[in-house]
């Protein structure tokens, strides 16, 4: 489903340089146009080159091709399949072009790209809604899943009720050649975590738990030797708030609170130390951040969308602020084009400077 220019009222807010305030962006009425592809929860997608992927409740899995006409851009459909039920998460992992969803407390499905129709279901457990995947050059792809252990599913291991479990998924290599993934569930990373357990999260050859204790809120950072294929502890974050997500780069940890505290934005040195710290969007539970070289793209569901212009020598800038929606994710695609997962559709704004 397509509707172009659809409108709705919401509050957009663009900072000017030339001014302390900022000023509402918006026409008489105080309405703004959009366009929306598809009904319902979009609570996810990922790009690759021109090409979107987009989770979708109502109808699966549903890819895009982007185009661009006097530097607008709008969609294309290309297939979909509705394989996965009830897809809550969807990742690219681009150097093995694997595309990995999570169906709603059910199974982890991944596959090629190009090859929807042949996904596999990864049945190590049915409980779990996080995934984070290490991306080999030389080898398959892995994916690292938590999974909520209940005393209802039967659990013989009663320490286990209650906890939750990091299991590292393999791929046989025999077959991955073969564009099959083939999963083995038996290496059990780390048990008894934190039942609510938040996200995890990896890059760089580091691991990144979100929540895993239940006596402290934290972020524990976790060292990948790959030479040797193991982790060990090398820092724990204790906050006063609950961490809900987090991202990272080369330089800096963004950790999304809950309790309206924002984003904790932490400066790391080569040796994961902390120098400095500071926090944005004061005000606002972030459950999802995506961070690219000048924006730090913010979603705080039925509090919307917060975009801030960032670059390492200078302070994030809060640029947009996206009111009336329910954000799940939010993309800057361009400087003026941004993209945003939300409960009514596929939403894409044209920014205007």
């Amino acid at each position: 489903m397509y509707i172009n220019k659809y409108i709705i009222m919401f509050m957009l807010i663009v900072l000017f340089s030339s001014c302390n305030q900022p000023e509402l962006a918006s026409d008489a009425n105080g309405y703004i146009q959009y366009s929306q592809y598809l009904d319902g929860n979009v609570r996810s997608f990922d790009i690759i080159n021109d090409s979107l992927f987009v989770a979708s409740e109502d109808y699966g899995v549903v890819v895009y091709k982007i185009m661009q006409s006097d530097g607008k851009i709008y969609l294309d459909s290309l297939t979909a399949t509705n394989i996965v039920g009830n897809p809550v998460t969807l990742d690219i992992a681009p150097e093995s072009r694997s595309l990995i969803i999570l169906d709603d407390y059910n199974h982890t499905y991944i596959g090629k790209l190009d090859k929807l129709s042949s996904m596999s279901a990864v049945r190590c457990d049915d409980y779990q809604r996080k995934s984070t995947f290490i991306d080999y050059s030389d080898k398959p792809i892995e994916l690292i899943t938590p999974f909520r252990h209940k005393p209802t599913q039967n659990e013989v291991d009663t320490l286990a009720w209650d906890t939750s479990f990091i299991h590292r998924i393999k791929f046989s290599e025999d077959v991955y050649a073969f564009d099959v993934y083939s999963g083995d569930c038996s290496d059990t990373l780390y048990k008894y975590l934190n039942y609510e357990i938040e996200d995890v999260f990896y890059n760089n050859e580091k691991l990144y738990l979100v929540n895993p204790e239940d006596t402290v809120y934290s972020v524990v950072s976790l060292n990948h030797e790959v030479s040797m294929d193991t982790f060990s502890v090398i820092d724990t974050l204790v906050l006063n708030d609950k961490p809900l997500t987090m991202k990272t780069n080369e330089n800096y940890m963004f950790i999304g609170l809950d309790d309206n505290q924002g984003c904790y934005i932490k400066l790391l040195d080569s040796n994961n130390l902390n120098h400095s710290n500071f926090s944005i969007a004061l005000g606002y539970d972030i459950q999802d951040i995506q961070v690219s070289n000048d924006y730090i793209a913010l979603s705080s569901g039925y509090d919307g969308s917060l975009v801030f212009e960032w670059s390492e020598s200078a302070s994030p800038e809060l640029s947009f602020l996206l009111g009336g929606i329910y954000a799940y994710k939010t993309v800057m695609y361009d400087d003026l084009n941004m993209i945003v997962g939300t409960k009514n559709g596929l939403h894409i704004y044209e920014i205007e400077r």
